[in-house]
Parts: structure tokens; C-alpha cells; sequence
């Protein structure tokens, strides 16, 4: 037994279940991020009007954090599936191994990069975003 009276639990996960809880999420954040900045900079360049900016910018964020929303719930419901408890302190404990620190790891980055995407995609709707000149 662990020594939270637990099982220790020796299940792997498969490489689908690490790169999403690893990596997914983190992603989401850079694409969004860079097609955030494209969106914007075509709007500056007169390339597109103000609603297609927003119908865009809304539709990629919401497309982004529900990416990143899916890593977490995802890696919150394989850690359960093996038998991890809720606390974050026990799941990053190494009585889970491997195993417990990924999906522990995705809950967290799923969260991080939600909320970072979010505030990604409204910033351009309350700053500026065209520079009008420096004189």
C-alpha cells in the first residue's frame, strides 16, 4: 500500500494519454497565440473589417480553450480511471509514478493554458491594437 492507504497502482498509460497531457495544451496556447497576432495584424493592414477580426478571433478562442479544456477533464478523468485521488499532493506524490505526475501535470496545464487563451482572445477587444504613429 501507498502510503496515503492507497494501492499503488501500475498501470501505463499510452503515449496518446502523455503527448495530451504534456503537450496538447501547450500547444493550443501557441497556435492561438499566433493566429491571434495574424488575425490582428490583417485588421491592421486593412486586409479584413472589424466583424470578420471578431467573428474570428472569437471562433479560434473558443475552438483553442476548448482544446485546452479537454486536456484537463480528460487527464482529470485517467487519473481517477486509475485509482489517483483527487488532491493534487498525493496525485504529484511518487506513489503514483509516471503515471500520477502526467495526468496531475495535464489537470494543471489544461487549466493554465485555458485561462491564458482566454485572456489571449479578449485583450483585443479592450487595447488598442493598430499603432496610429509615434508623432
Amino acid at each position: 500500500m501507498g502510503t496515503h492507504g492507497h494501492a499503488r497502482v501500475q498501470v501505463h498509460l499510452p503515449n496518446r494519454d502523455m503527448f495530451v497531457a504534456w503537450l496538447l495544451a501547450p500547444v493550443a496556447w501557441l497556435v492561438h497565440l499566433g493566429a491571434s497576432y495574424l488575425i490582428v495584424t490583417l485588421r491592421c493592414v486593412d486586409a479584413w473589417n472589424e466583424s470578420a477580426v471578431a467573428i474570428t478571433l472569437i471562433a479560434v478562442t473558443l475552438l483553442l480553450a476548448a482544446i485546452s479544456l479537454y486536456v484537463g477533464l480528460h487527464s482529470w478523468r485517467r487519473m481517477r480511471a486509475l485509482g489517483i485521488p483527487a488532491d493534487p499532493g498525493i496525485a504529484l506524490s511518487k506513489d503514483f509514478g509516471m503515471d500520477g505526475l502526467s495526468m496531475a501535470i495535464g489537470v494543471i496545464t489544461g487549466g493554465l493554458f485555458l485561462l491564458l487563451i482566454v485572456m489571449n482572445g479578449v485583450t483585443p477587444f479592450f487595447v488598442p491594437t493598430c499603432a496610429t504613429g509615434m508623432g
